[in-house]
């Protein structure tokens, strides 16, 4: 059985290829969500790589959804990738599934760590045949087999318990060992070392990497604070390179037909918005280079989600900012005030511009917060 760096190798060279060669009509696909964070990667390439390992006649393309460009920005991934001797060139991305989707009649996707087609992609797939994830459940493609929506701390560990059950052991312990340094930063980052949102499918999995002869990822501590330091590194990004950094749009639709859908780009960024300021030289530098994001393109609401332990407090915190379009300050503004749950607070404001709140609700991230305001929009 080829390695992971061969076997993304003879995708790219071989299998493809030959797939277009003999006129194949449906290309099988393993796609991430658009955040494309680490869990997300780590998923995609490893369902691929346990799909090979249980025949070499299963051809499924890890689909890593983004621009090829923004990967640098994810430097925890780069450093992982960068360790086992993967470089980009090996990888596949947003450029390749458009152009498979001219090459192809039928796209079908196993879709990971989301359990709905986000919007770049929509058009592109033509089915979801699969659904391993763990954010909340849209009640979606009801014939995807597998289909595994639970609560974990870590997509990645739904993908190693499920294939333990469902390849030969010797092939799975194989394709396991060459994966698992993906599988595992995945895990330790979505956790935080496995301290933070645990849940009994992360214990599991993690039981099947310590049995495993990596030493440099299942060293757990050690591993955890270089993924850390490498995913909190942000020096050198730009403004938008740190919006796309970790970055998905959602639209919020309305109950009543008189609202408008609210289209909403949502980041999440690892440092206070203060400190942004000064990193990129002011206030309205920053908000400047929102604002023309937010145009660009073409949201109803850019929405920046902070968070970071402050050594001042001794407590972890978190920030939440709206920057609306022009004429929407006021809906976005009362969606944000009839959100009780996130307890947020108002530290700054500029009425028709933007409202920096502090978010005391400190268990809700990304995942939690936009299906809660989806909520919450269908009620006002």
């Amino acid at each position: 059985m080829p390695n992971l760096q061969q076997f993304l190798k003879q995708l790219r060279t071989v299998e493809i290829p030959r797939l277009i060669k003999q006129s194949v009509s449906t290309l099988n696909i393993v796609c991430g969500n658009e955040s494309a964070d680490f869990d997300s990667v780590a998923c995609a390439i490893s369902y691929a790589y346990f799909e090979h390992a249980k025949s070499a006649q299963n051809v499924y393309v890890p689909i890593i959804n983004i621009p090829k460009e923004d990967l640098m920005m994810r430097r925890d991934i780069m450093f992982t990738l960068n360790k086992l001797d993967i470089s980009q060139d090996l990888l596949f991305f947003r450029e390749d599934l458009m152009e498979y989707n001219k090459q192809f009649n039928t796209i079908n996707a196993v879709i990971v760590d989301h359990n709905e087609l986000p919007k770049p992609t929509k058009q592109l797939i033509t089915d979801v045949i699969g659904i391993i994830d763990h954010h909340a459940d849209k009640q979606l493609y009801p014939n995807a087999n597998p289909r595994i929506i639970t609560v974990t701390g870590s997509c990645s560990s739904l993908v190693t318990n499920f294939w333990s059950k469902n390849l030969e052991s010797n092939k799975y312990h194989e394709a396991l060992n060459d994966c698992a340094p993906l599988l595992i930063s995945a895990g330790l980052l979505d956790t935080a070392n496995m301290k933070y949102k645990v849940e009994n499918p992360d214990v599991e999995a993690f039981k099947h990497y310590g049995d495993l002869n990596i030493p440099l990822f299942t060293q757990f501590d050690s591993a955890f604070r270089e993924l850390r330091s490498a995913k909190d590194n942000i020096d050198g990004l730009t403004v938008k390179q740190l919006i796309r950094k970790d970055y998905k749009e959602y639209d919020l639709i309305p109950k009543s037909l008189e609202s408008k859908k609210l289209n909403f780009g949502v980041t999440s960024i690892v440092e206070p918005v203060e400190e942004l300021f000064k990193r990129f030289n002011s206030k309205d530098n920053f908000f400047n280079s929102c604002y023309k994001y937010r145009e660009e393109y073409d949201l109803d609401c850019l929405v920046l989600l902070t968070s970071w332990n402050d050594p001042k407090e001794g407590r972890f915190r978190r920030e939440l900012i709206i920057i609306p379009k022009d004429g929407l300050y006021d809906t976005v503004e009362n969606l944000c005030n009839n959100a009780p749950k996130l307890e947020l607070k108002v530290l700054d404001k500029e009425s028709q511009k933007f409202v920096i709140y502090e978010q005391f609700d400190l268990s809700s991230s990304r995942k939690r917060i936009m299906p809660y305001l989806q909520d919450v929009y269908s009620t006002i």
